[in-house]
């Protein structure tokens, strides 16, 4: 991408104030012939530098040397886009390309105020993109491919254009993991919290005649073990939550979960109950406490091993599962009347 330098005649002349700007450009062109000598060491021209080179020129030190010089002609010959045009083509083949992206694009805006097309035309803002791309900025990318279509229609972009989406897509990808990950974990800490309330609330509603163990693992999808103060039965519960403000229960006042097969088992002493929860008040309700054998004869897992529970959160539903729909308040006598039948199945 790099052009020739600006000439060295451009502001000279007899008027004395073009002999100001002459002597100001002959300071820039001296600065930017020094930074360039610096450059020279490690870049040879037409060729791209091999990794070596590139490496010895960030170890130098020279870095802020070359920086240096070329801020000092830009400062003196601030309407000369060419300086900042020359040093992000070094910049870009030395690998440094955040760095060239930055100038580049001061390039072309000075181009741009002083109506030079030369430095300012659709293959500028190509050499634009391609920095772009070398610097892991698709997004600007697209924006300069853009620029140089609007500039020359017949321009071949294409090539571009597929870089650019190349670029986009395991980017976009990696922020949707991201995303879900974050959700996954907000998922984690809600189904927590609503665990810790239901067990707390049943505790008191119960006058503590009832007791809570939670579980360390959920690899047998055990959340909350019940049990009588003073009494060995326990009642195992998997919970899952729904939150009033989903769109079902908004909509249809339908609370929608899915158990995973490969954590269920249909056994006398584990009970299913899923949660309705009202986040903004800290509050829940209504539950069905649904034993497991139920919910094993009812539903069967789908091809992701999967069972799927769908009930009406109305009060006046009596769909298959109104039977086992209770309101908060209920939920400890229910839990307290299931203890007693298990005690009385262990006793016989």
């Amino acid at each position: 991408m790099t052009r020739n330098a600006a000439s060295r005649n451009r502001h000279e002349g007899s008027d004395p104030v073009a002999m100001v700007d002459a002597s100001a450009h002959r300071r820039s062109e001296d600065a930017a012939d020094a930074a360039e000598i610096i450059l020279g060491r490690y870049l040879k021209p037409g060729h791209w530098p091999a990794r070596a080179a590139r490496l010895r020129f960030t170890q130098s030190g020279q870095l802020e040397h070359v920086l240096s010089l070329y801020e000092k002609a830009m400062a003196t010959d601030p309407r000369e886009p060419a300086y900042p045009w020359n040093l992000a083509a070094a910049l870009d083949r030395l690998g440094l390309h955040d760095l060239a992206l930055v100038y580049v694009q001061r390039a072309l805006r000075v181009a741009t105020e002083v109506g030079d097309k030369e430095w300012a035309d659709a293959h500028a803002h190509l050499a634009w993109a391609d920095i772009a791309l070398n610097a892991g900025q698709p997004d600007i990318a697209l924006i300069a491919i853009e620029h140089a279509r609007s500039l020359d229609a017949s321009l071949a972009v294409e090539g571009y254009v597929r870089r650019a989406r190349r670029a986009v897509a395991p980017r976009e990808a990696h922020q949707a993991e991201v995303r879900a990950s974050a959700d996954n974990r907000d998922s984690s800490r809600k189904g927590k919290a609503v665990e810790h309330l239901v067990a707390s609330s049943v505790m008191l509603a119960s006058d503590f005649e009832l007791n809570v163990s939670t579980s360390l693992v959920d690899d047998e999808g055990v959340d909350l073990v019940f049990h009588r103060r003073d009494s060995p039965v326990t009642l195992a519960v998997q919970v899952k939550s729904r939150s009033w403000a989903s769109s079902a229960m908004l909509k249809s006042s339908k609370f929608t979960a899915q158990v995973r097969d490969t954590t269920f088992a249909d056994r006398s002493d584990l009970y299913m109950l899923f949660v309705a929860v009202d986040s903004r008040a800290g509050d829940y309700g209504p539950v069905w406490l649904v034993p497991s054998s139920a919910l094993a004869e009812r539903t069967a897992p789908n091809s992701r091993h999967r069972r799927r529970f769908a009930a009406s959160a109305h009060p006046a539903s009596h769909d298959q599962w109104s039977e086992f729909r209770l309101e908060r308040s209920q939920l400890s006598d229910r839990i307290l009347t299931i203890l007693t039948g298990l005690e009385a199945m262990r006793s016989s």
